[in-house]
């Protein structure tokens, strides 16, 4: 606690700085940052600080002469400062506040003028074109004047008209309805006569894609023609070929014209397969017994009776067929003499 009242700073230090800051219009200045001073308890100053106190005031000399400062009247001095400092930086704010209302209305204000200077310009605009519509109309109208007047002059230069014209432009008139009845008639009729000639145009336009159509299906149906004779004449060598092959077969398989059935090829050629069949079982007879009878001479003892099972009991699929291959050499040797033809 009495460490605090010794280190308190002097009013007027405070007074000095708070005024030259707060007043300064210009920048803030630099102050350079110095270390804090070394504070140390000293008894004799303690007590004079409390007996100055006491008093009211604070006295002391220096060069040589005495220097007296009053505490009150230094705080109300600066209160009187502050207070005025306060005044002064509420003005200031004021100035600002309405600097930037006046602103605000200086940029409403511009951006009003710049429209209206466009509106202005765009009108100027309006007024050149109008202008120059009325002097192109006031040039029409001259020119419009002049072939009236023209035409004035030709209409007086003409003869006038006799009785005769103007009975005969009274008959005109009269029979004014019924020269445009006629008319209107004949443009009906013109019409419908346009119109049936534009739908045999029109018809005769399909007619001919349509011919067309049926020239490019004809020439189609030529050219399928072609081929077809072409496969036609291709099928009847080919139906020569088969009914030459078929007689071979067929007198290959009744080898006595007298034992081949009546009746057509066809027909004949139909019941080939069962006499081929007939053929085919005498042939494998006739080899089976060559062969029973050529196995009999060299074995007297062999019972032929027990080839009637075939092979072996125990034999297996792939035993008999090695045995039938090894024994091909010798089937082909056997079946030369056998008759083919039936």
């Amino acid at each position: 606690m009495e460490t605090q009242m010794m280190s308190r700073e002097d009013p007027s230090v405070n007074r000095t700085q708070s005024l030259g800051g707060a007043s300064s219009s210009g920048p803030d200045i630099e102050v350079e940052d110095l270390p804090p001073p070394t504070i140390e308890f000293n008894p004799a100053l303690f007590e004079f600080w409390e007996r100055q106190k006491k008093s009211g005031s604070l006295s002391f000399e220096f060069a040589g002469e005495k220097v007296v400062i009053n505490e009150e009247e230094d705080e109300k001095e600066f209160d009187l400062s502050e207070n005025q400092l306060i005044d002064l930086i509420d003005t200031q704010q004021k100035i600002i506040a309405k600097s930037r209302e006046k602103t605000k209305f200086f940029k409403v204000l511009k951006s009003a003028a710049d429209s209206l200077h466009g509106d202005l310009t765009a009108k100027n605009l309006k007024i050149q074109e109008q202008q120059e519509e009325l002097a192109r109309l006031k040039a029409e109208l001259s020119v419009a004047h002049k072939e009236k007047a023209e035409f004035e002059l030709a209409l007086a230069a003409q003869p006038k008209l006799t009785k005769d014209d103007l009975d005969e432009l009274e008959l005109l008139r009269r029979n004014a309805p019924l020269l445009r009845e006629s008319v209107a008639k004949a443009n009906l009729e013109a019409e419908n006569k346009a119109e049936a000639l534009s739908a045999a145009i029109r018809e005769k336009d399909a007619l001919k894609v349509e011919l067309d159509n049926l020239r490019t299906d004809s020439d189609l149906l030529l050219t399928e023609k072609e081929e077809i004779q072409g496969e036609l004449v291709t099928l009847r060598g080919e139906n020569t070929s088969l009914v030459q092959s078929a007689r071979a077969v067929c007198q290959f398989v009744w080898s006595v014209p007298e034992e081949m059935p009546e009746g057509p090829l066809h027909a004949t050629l139909a019941q080939a397969p069962e006499a081929l069949r007939a053929h085919c079982k005498s042939v494998a007879e006739y080899a089976a017994r060559h062969s029973l009878g050529v196995v009999k001479s060299l074995y007297p003892k062999v019972d032929l009776a027990s080839c009637k099972e075939g092979n072996a009991k125990g034999t297996t699929i792939d035993q008999a067929t090695q045995l039938s291959m090894e024994a091909g050499s010798c089937a082909e040797e056997l079946v030369k003499d056998v008759p083919l033809s039936p």
